[in-house]
């Protein structure tokens, strides 16, 4: 299917889910500030303070002012405000309250206080109304990024198409921890929040998240933040403007807006070029939501580095196709964005929208500038067929080089695709997962807790991918009621920076880089650990078909210094053991981690025995969590009979109508066995009969269910042979028969006498 087509597709649809789904967010989300739902609550953060806003911070030197704009009435009396975050919180001085009663707007100026650490920090505003004797606060989240000196290089984490509620709700939860570990210096969201602005749910699931950032970041909208061309009101009211402008030192940031039909208006485009002429001396990033080239005909091409000799050239690229249909559809528009870029040196262009990622290299031949088009893959449920969500890390200078080798995750290269750093194994067709399946391939946790009020910590990251980061972000977060030099470490004590604040030690590794394919890990701790750890298996299925694939939970817990691993094994014997497929992890908290096991069944009849370990931080080691799968039809289980007899051997018996003789040893299906023996043998011309079995069965015929091992024992007794003496009649009777002989002999002689 042509993209065409296909847009138009995605294009109907959501015009018809803005229809039937409208009516979920009525007329009381414009009145409200904060909405409940589901027990949770829906924050406009754009509602009362207008700037600086969490997905708009103002980035601000140490020890210099800063400018909020807030929409109050005009009888409120303001005070100072409060900047704080975990590690540092100090009082910004009120110099200046300016009222704009054509807008409804106060213009406050605030003194920052010098030797606040960088970062991004939240505020939080005091005022007083009419008539009230307390002071009111309200409070924006992540809305200043301070420096200590303005950056000679952005790193810069770009991300975008999430829309919760259209199945991308898993990658924007495991978006946010990575970027806190891998401590970008700023977060650039190129839109698709969410998939119906006017759903409350969207919303709500796309907050948590959001709120967990701990690095300035900036949105922008994309084409599901619109109910109608031009109408944004929602997401103006909840996240940021549609467009804007904001500096950071060297740097200018340029936030354009495509709207619902994928293009940027004249009139927009003539204010960038006024933000562009007075800012001409610095790098200038600039991102929208739609896609500037079309990818469907330059993928194919293999190769994205085009030669121009002037931005009239985007006329050949709109001839060739090479220009997204929205903005091809508006020619004029188009040229007029290219030749802003390439007058104005735009060094890097990131957009999303196509759910994939897409590197163009324009290099201007006249000035030898070269202009990066640059998306990285989504975070979207929806992505092409064989391909695989993720996110950009791209490096910029402040004299506008962009470092070319981090456009791609390294192993690619800049135009072999898919080259965004992945954050989940992919996709087959139509969004069906490459089994096993994976997200996230950066795990990293505390344990048992980092909350600071666990005496021992530890922190472990397995890092699966193909390439290092350098100065993660890795605080442990320790109770101050130990003095810290009273705290261990294992395996070796780091370098560190250490913040005391509010009863609890922050403790901030420096100079530590995750390796590729690599795991790390650190305790930290001043209390002993003398419990074994535990684990258990967690909805395994009893019964599988061979040759698929098997999931199932596997849970360790250990409330001392943590679980530093879980390992899983399986065996069809129960000799040869071997691991799973894969574990991902799912969650780490209170004590408890929770993988998810991926095993790969026989293509067999048979049992497969699967077998979970657990180690701790300490050393120790759980006790195994043993259970069984049946794969298929498996054939009945094996067991040995053994027969003997007693006190002879050599006795014949017959099994199931076949002859044997004892002893007798063989393995046999589990069932039922006719065993017969004779009651009465003859052996080396004895004469034996039988007594009974040994387990007291006296028939010579019996069954046996054979359900384990069995012996079985014959006991025979012999018979007795016959006396070998002559009895006392037959000598009397061969006496009589002598005499009578003796007797016969005599009379004959006496006859011959005579």
């Amino acid at each position: 299917m042509k993209f065409q087509t296909l847009h138009n597709m995605k294009k109907s649809v959501y015009l018809l889910s803005l229809l039937l789904m409208s009516f979920t967010l009525t007329s009381s989300i414009l009145t409200p500030q904060v909405l409940p739902v589901s027990g949770a609550e829906l924050t406009f953060y754009a509602d009362v303070v207008k700037y600086p806003l969490p997905g708009l911070p103002e980035a601000v030197l140490d020890g210099s002012e800063f400018t909020v704009q807030v929409k109050m009435p005009s009888d409120v009396v303001w005070g100072n405000a409060t900047v704080f975050n975990d590690l540092a919180g100090v009082t910004a001085i009120l110099l200046d309250a300016q009222y704009d009663a054509k807008n409804g707007l106060w213009n406050l100026r605030f003194d920052l206080p010098s030797g606040i650490r960088e970062g991004a920090y939240s505020l939080t505003l005091e005022y007083t109304t009419s008539g009230a004797t307390q002071a009111k606060t309200v409070t924006q989240l992540r809305c200043l990024w301070i420096l200590p000196q303005w950056p000679e290089k952005l790193k810069v984490l770009a991300c975008g198409d999430v829309k919760p509620g259209a199945g991308g709700l898993p990658y924007w939860i495991e978006m946010a921890p990575e970027a806190n570990l891998i401590d970008p210096d700023v977060v650039i969201f190129l839109g698709d929040l969410v998939n119906v602005p006017s759903v409350v749910s969207e919303w709500s699931s796309f907050k948590g998240p959001f709120e967990a950032f701990l690095d300035p970041l900036y949105m922008t909208a994309g084409n599901h933040e619109y109910q109608a061309p031009g109408d944004a009101k929602i997401y103006e009211r909840i996240m940021a403007p549609v467009n804007y402008s904001t500096t950071i030192g060297d740097f200018l940031l340029l936030c354009l807006d495509t709207d619902l039909n994928g293009w940027v208006s004249m009139e927009r485009l003539q204010w960038a070029e006024q933000v562009l002429k007075a800012n001409s001396n610095k790098t200038k990033i600039m991102f929208f939501h739609y896609a500037f080239f079309n990818e469907e005909e330059i993928k194919p091409k293999g190769n994205a580095w085009f030669n121009i000799s002037s931005w009239e050239n985007v006329t050949a690229f709109l001839n060739e196709g090479m220009i997204f249909p929205t903005w091809a559809a508006h020619p004029e528009e188009t040229k007029e964005l290219f030749r802003l870029i390439i007058e104005y040196d735009v060094r890097l262009i990131m957009y999303e929208h196509i759910h994939t990622d897409l590197n163009v290299i324009v290099e201007n031949t006249a000035t030898g500038k070269k202009h990066y088009f640059i998306c990285p893959a989504a975070l979207a449920f929806d992505v092409p067929n064989y391909d695989r969500r993720g996110f950009k890390l791209v490096d910029i200078y402040a004299n506008g080089t962009v470092d070319e080798s981090t456009l791609y995750y390294n192993g690619t290269a800049m135009f072999s695709y898919p080259n965004s750093i992945p954050i989940d194994t992919g996709c087959t067709v139509n969004y069906q997962p490459i089994k096993p399946y994976k997200i996230g391939y950066l795990e990293y946790y505390y344990a048992p807790a980092n909350d600071g009020q666990h005496n021992a910590v530890s922190f472990t990251v397995k890092n699966e991918l193909n390439q290092d980061f350098k100065d993660p972000r890795i605080i442990f977060k320790l109770p101050a009621d130990v003095p810290l030099e009273n705290y261990r470490w294992h395996p070796y004590k780091p370098d560190y920076e250490a913040v005391t604040r509010n009863g609890i030690h922050y403790v901030i590794l420096k100079g530590v880089t995750i390796h590729a394919h690599s795991t790390l890990f650190f305790t930290v701790e001043s209390t002993d650990d003398t419990d074994n750890p535990t684990v258990s298996l967690l909805n395994v299925p009893g019964k599988v078909d061979p040759d698929s694939w098997i999931q199932f939970n596997v849970k360790a817990s250990d409330y001392g210094w943590g679980v530093k691993e879980v390992s899983l094994t399986y065996s069809i014997d129960g000799e040869t053991w071997s691991k799973a497929e894969l574990m991902d992890l799912q969650t780490a908290k209170n004590g408890a981690v929770t993988y998810k096991a991926w095993i790969r069944a026989p293509n067999q009849d048979t049992t497969l025995i699967i077998k979970a370990e657990a180690r701790d931080f300490a050393g120790h080691e759980s006790v195994e969590a043993v259970q069984s799968i049946t794969v298929g039809t498996p054939p009945p289980p094996k067991y040995s009979l053994n027969i003997n007899s007693s006190p002879i051997t050599g006795v014949t018996f017959t099994l199931e109508g076949e002859s044997h003789a004892t002893p007798y040893s063989v393995t046999l299906e589990t069932g039922n066995y006719t065993i017969s023996v004779s009651d009465k043998i003859n052996v080396d011309k004895k004469t034996y009969e039988f007594v009974q079995w040994g387990d007291g069965v006296t028939s010579t015929t019996r069954t046996i269910k054979l359900e384990k091992d069995t012996t079985l024992t014959l006991e025979y007794k012999e018979v007795p042979p016959p006396e070998t003496g002559v009895p006392l009649l037959q000598i009397a009777a061969v006496a009589a028969i002598v005499i009578a002989v003796v007797v016969a002999i005599a009379v004959l002689k006496m006859k011959k006498t005579s």
